[in-house]
């Protein structure tokens, strides 16, 4: 597995970590929440930038980047 699917793999399991702390924890988990999302954030961005560098930027790729981001918005 190279460097942006496994960012991309990253991000999909972390966007229900928040979904389960709110749940469960409620408005104790406001800051750790807050984390992973400035953490989503720069995974994000890094995604990437490391796929342009890499020369691995396939629209295969990018199409599961947007489909990650997307279930990120919707939860």
């Amino acid at each position: 597995m190279n460097i942006p699917k496994a960012l991309i793999l990253f991000q999909l399991i972390r966007a229900l970590i928040p979904v389960i702390l709110a749940y469960f924890i409620g408005d104790a988990a406001k800051t750790t929440i807050l984390g992973l999302m400035h953490i989503g954030l720069i995974s994000n961005i890094l995604d990437g930038i490391i796929s342009r560098k890499l020369g691995s930027s396939r629209t295969q790729l990018r199409r599961m980047a947007h489909q990650t981001d997307m279930v990120y918005c919707f939860l």
